[in-house]
């Protein structure tokens, strides 16, 4: 799952509510809030659930963050299958620099 911030900054998380599983290809953004559409849980920036529609949030509950770049006018998410962060920077294109 891709989006924006309100910020306008970007943010890539693996497509599934820690909730209950729900599909998350239909949540909107709110502000900077990521908000499901199944029961609602809000999550924030970092990934945390912030608000529920039940009261305080579940501690634990906290959407997979995946590495996000915005470079040569495109979008490029990293995903490894051990969860590793990316060891190397996509280089700018000769009619970037």
């Amino acid at each position: 799952m891709l989006y924006r911030l309100g910020s306008g900054s970007l943010r890539a998380v693996r497509p599934y509510c820690p909730h209950l599983g729900a599909h998350l290809g239909l949540a909107k953004v709110d502000g900077d809030d990521l908000v499901c559409p199944f029961h609602a849980f809000a999550f924030g920036p970092d990934g945390a659930c912030v608000r529920t529609g039940y009261g305080t949030p579940p501690p634990r509950s906290t959407l997979t963050r995946l590495p996000v770049h915005e470079a040569n006018g495109a979008v490029f998410v990293w995903r490894h299958y051990d969860g590793r962060e990316p060891d190397w920077e996509i280089p700018p294109l000769a009619r970037d620099r």
